[in-house]
């Protein structure tokens, strides 16, 4: 968890959860929008008491991960993620301040970005893929963000030498089964800021085209920084965020590639659909329903 004051930037200027010029679209296609705010469109008004941001970061369940893309599932950590900013949001409101949690994908990205807030509250940095690195989990959490004027000390933004551990790693863009991630040097994008701009577009076409789940978390699965706790994982991490000579960097990732191989890009693809590591039995609906092609779901 970190706090930080809101920063205006982070906030979205839109409400409705999609631009008003795409419902004309979305509607000659049969798409109904989710508008958890209940409009369709429309300027956000933000209260004065958005001050603080509170944001909560929860590990993924590692199974999960490590069965991507098949049975990859975000809600588990987005549910559990969201309960703690449930509940001290109600915490918050008993001491008698105002508190809005923004839990997950369908109540409340309208209205914020959480990667970057995460980023002001010390959580961690953005890496290759665009999404939100901690030192302690990786890639692999799920944030939420609860809103308050409630007076609080904020945290710094952290440097945990990500930028050149990513300028030296590139494994999440090696494996990608997209082609959405980039590799090599980070650009000056349109904001100002120097940094990677995945493809969304090539991102999205392969979550369609997963059979089953419809998700992917194979950038998660391959990074060096995901490696759930051991003695060993964690003193390396530990390690890689003070050390700036780029050793431990080095170690890092001559582990993730000598001991935690995972398959091709093209593997992840029909018609093999192989998955990060071998798919618990309990997992494996293909042994419970039929209909499900046989083979499907063997790495």
């Amino acid at each position: 968890m970190g706090i930080t004051k809101v920063n205006p930037r982070w906030i979205l200027g839109w409400g409705g959860g999609v631009d008003p010029r795409m419902l004309p679209i979305l509607a000659a296609v049969g798409i109904d929008p989710i508008t958890p705010r209940g409009v369709r469109g429309g300027p956000i008004d933000i209260p004065d008491w958005w001050q603080y941001a509170i944001v909560i970061a929860v590990p993924h369940e590692p199974n999960l991960i490590e069965a991507t893309p098949l049975f990859y599932s975000p809600f588990e950590a987005y549910t559990r993620s969201g309960l703690a900013a449930a509940r001290l949001t109600g915490f918050i409101k008993a001491l008698g301040y105002p508190a809005r949690y923004n839990g997950n994908p369908i109540i409340g990205w309208d209205e914020l970005l959480p990667t970057p807030l995460a980023i002001d509250a010390g959580l961690g940095e953005m890496g290759r893929p665009g999404i939100l690195v901690t030192p302690e989990f990786g890639p692999s959490v799920k944030l939420a963000v609860v809103l308050t004027n409630l007076p609080m000390e904020p945290d710094r933004p952290i440097n945990m030498g990500l930028k050149d551990f990513c300028d030296k790693c590139g494994i999440c863009a090696e494996k990608c089964p997209g082609g959405s991630i980039p590799s090599g040097q980070p650009e000056l994008q349109d904001d100002g800021v120097v940094r990677w701009m995945s493809d969304r577009e090539k991102c999205q076409n392969y979550y369609a085209s997963v059979p089953v789940r419809h998700m992917c978390g194979v950038c998660y699965s391959v990074c060096p920084w995901r490696r759930f706790d051991n003695a060993l994982h964690k003193y390396s991490r530990e390690l890689a965020v003070r050390d700036r000579t780029g050793i431990a960097h080095q170690i890092m990732l001559w582990g993730q590639k000598s001991f935690y191989p995972s398959p091709s890009k093209d593997d992840y693809n029909a018609p093999t659909w192989a998955t990060y590591k071998d798919v618990p039995w309990w997992m494996r609906t293909d042994m419970f329903f039929d209909g499900i092609p046989e083979g499907i779901f063997k790495k």
